[in-house]
């Protein structure tokens, strides 16, 4: 079941959203002194807040607010990893041909962040809309099928081109794993008792791509949780008129595989 979102909920996630999006604009490789400092401070502080503010009934305000400081922490010490995570996402952009690349990836950041919160905003009392998601925001049963050949061969191949990154416990997932597509993407649903990566939420260092119709295409892995949750499939430049747009998957001998940092298998 979901809810009506108030005009409250909207501008709080509106400005959650604008939020991400602006540090997503700054590059922390270049600061130095208390601005490195600060940026860092300022990226902890808002991993605190998103995970000390859940609206979680099944937990209490002082355990998330624990969970939180903790998270900070994490984050902050993790400053090496999420900068070289930052230098790699924007090279990549940068190497499909995007010109600005760190505002496209704020404007996805932007994206995703509000769809997340609107979603979660959404969730919870009685409002009859059935969207084939559950009340914890899960696929239903129902709406999952057998993950096709052409996207399962994507991820191997994707799994393959890396060492590290927590390949070993997706390549388990990806054993069971069902899934929903929607609109040429797969909304991937593991066996949530298959082994779990160590990094929380990321996407894998390694990228498929590949040309059709003059149009280039790219399919990305993302992890939330510890497993695999989504292969994302976008589109550059995206046409004006879509509507004979074919988003199938080819075969995994077109594929172009786009590797991140060379030692990211360190990580």
């Amino acid at each position: 079941m979901t809810r009506r979102i108030t005009g409250s909920q909207h501008a709080v996630a509106l400005a959650k959203s604008a939020a991400w999006a602006g540090i997503t604009l700054i590059d922390p490789h270049r600061l130095t002194g208390w601005r490195k400092h600060a940026y860092w401070l300022a990226m902890a502080g808002g991993v605190a807040a998103e995970t000390a503010l859940t609206d979680d009934p099944y937990s209490s305000p002082a355990l998330r607010a624990g969970i939180g400081v903790g998270a900070a922490g994490v984050t902050y010490g993790a400053q090496d990893l999420l900068a070289r995570s930052d230098a790699w996402s924007i090279g990549l952009l940068r190497r499909l041909g995007l010109k600005r690349p760190r505002v496209w990836a704020a404007a996805a950041v932007f994206a995703s962040s509000l769809a997340v919160s609107l979603a979660e905003a959404a969730k919870g009392r009685e409002f009859p809309f059935d969207d084939g998601f559950d009340d914890e925001g899960q696929p239903l049963p129902e709406t999952l099928e057998p993950l096709p050949d052409e996207a399962r061969a994507v991820i191997t191949a994707l799994l393959g081109a890396v060492d590290g990154w927590g390949g070993d416990e997706l390549r388990s997932q990806l054993e069971g794993a069902a899934c929903r597509p929607e609109q040429g993407q797969f909304l991937l649903v593991p066996d949530e008792e298959a082994p779990r990566t160590l990094l929380d939420s990321y996407t894998f260092p390694a990228v498929a791509t590949f040309r059709r119709d003059g149009l280039n295409h790219v399919l990305m892995l993302d992890v939330e949780d510890g497993l695999m949750a989504y292969l994302t499939h976008f589109v550059e430049p995206y046409p004006d008129d879509d509507s004979g747009l074919d988003l199938s998957l080819p075969a995994a001998g077109e594929l172009k595989i786009v590797l991140g940092q060379a030692d990211a298998s360190d990580a």
